[in-house]
């Protein structure tokens, strides 16, 4: 059996994420709604860019998989409060406010980046 990785059941499954290569553009940009979004580690090729920008109540993503943030990826998401744990990132810098006016309370690992 797949599992369905939205919580109403309709969406796309596990191994789809898995499968996803494109990028997750301004996918939630501006949600105020959103609240978690812990199925990102499901999402293991693609690359986040605005996704999650002005996601004001967004409180827990999982980034453990995550292999790609650029420009404003988590940008003021100002009720996420996680330490950052990205040991899967693989591009040599994060995107430019990446993380601004986000409540990160810790960097932990941030893969092979090299630039912040």
């Amino acid at each position: 059996m797949t599992k369905n990785i939205s919580s109403d059941g309709i969406g796309i499954t596990e191994a789809d994420a898995a499968n996803y290569t494109g990028s997750m553009n301004s996918w939630f940009d501006g949600n105020t709604t959103v609240t978690t979004f812990d199925e990102l580690k499901y999402f293991t090729n693609t690359k986040l860019e605005r996704t999650f920008n002005g996601c004001s109540n967004l409180t827990s993503v999982d980034l453990s998989k995550v292999r790609q943030i650029w420009n404003s990826a988590f940008r003021d998401c100002t009720k996420l409060n996680i330490e950052v744990n990205i040991p899967n990132l693989i591009s040599g810098e994060l995107g430019w406010s990446a993380f601004e006016n986000s409540g990160i309370t810790k960097i932990l690992d941030l893969g092979s980046c090299t630039k912040i």
